[in-house]
């Protein structure tokens, strides 16, 4: 600890010792942060169309052009379904594009191995929602030996779930499992163990494997709650250089994000 003016050291605990800053780094990216963009600045989104709109179809995809925006969530997706809805958009035959090519490296840093399933090891990209996260409810069953009820949220096509845990007068320890899909189109929630008849339900947070998959798979949903139709296919490429942009969704200002990142000493984020 150092006065800044004199550069006098005014205490020193083992300071030669060469310790992971773990957590505390997070005071650097946020301070960077705020002098880079400033507090009210916000990344924004680019969703762009090939070829015109006719009647409020499109016959090629909805691209979606991740700028690594961390502060999307089911509420901004909805918004921003609402945003195409509002340019008129009523079909989108062509599905869902995503250009997630501004994050090059991993989704996770090489010194955070080997990492599970917890929400804290969420994967980073240029294209996420939710921070990469998810909840799930685990609850008894109607009656002794039925099968424990799990409810996912957001609730997606994109996950399958297995309740492998009854329920019982007295019940055990619960384990969980989250797991990429063989075909690698999205997520398996396996519920293992069993659960009390009278257990209150019980929340877990955990983190995705498809980031991209997952957050498009969210988008569809809302822009399907927005009255939208959307096509079932999905691809992951480069924009094509004809596409054009139909708008240009703003997340919350890094002040806001400072804020959650901080406070929540939030990995997603600060990644």
């Amino acid at each position: 600890v150092e006065e800044l003016e004199s550069g006098r050291r005014l205490l020193a605990h083992a300071p030669d010792a060469a310790l992971v800053p773990a957590s505390n780094q997070k005071l650097l990216i946020a301070s960077a942060a705020l002098a880079h963009w400033g507090p009210a600045h916000r990344f924004e989104t680019p969703v762009l169309v090939s070829g015109e709109i006719v009647d409020g179809v499109v016959e090629g995809p909805l691209w979606i052009v991740g700028q690594g925006d961390p502060s999307l969530v089911s509420e901004s997706l909805w918004k921003l379904a609402e945003e195409v809805r509002l340019r008129g958009v009523r079909e989108i035959r062509g599905g869902i594009a995503v250009d997630a090519s501004r994050f090059e490296g991993p989704y996770f840093h090489p010194d955070w191995q080997p990492v599970s399933s917890r929400a804290y090891y969420a994967p980073t990209s240029a294209w996420s929602a939710n921070y990469s996260s998810f909840r799930i409810d685990v609850g008894p069953g109607a009656r002794v030996g039925e099968p424990a009820q799990v409810r996912l949220a957001p609730a997606l096509p994109y996950f399958r779930t297995l309740a492998d845990a009854p329920t019982l007068r007295g019940g055990g320890k619960l384990g969980l499992e989250v797991d990429v899909l063989p075909d690698g189109t999205g997520e398996s929630v396996r519920v293992t163990g069993s659960v009390s008849a009278d257990r209150e339900p019980e929340t877990f947070w955990r983190a995705v494997g498809l980031p991209e998959r997952y957050a498009a798979a969210l988008l569809r949903a809302q822009l399907e709650a927005q009255g939208v139709s959307v096509g079932p296919q999905l691809r992951f490429e480069p924009v094509p250089a004809d596409a054009r942009e139909l708008l240009r969704f703003a997340g919350e200002p890094i002040a806001l994000q400072v804020r959650l990142l901080s406070k929540y000493s939030n990995n997603f984020v600060a990644e």
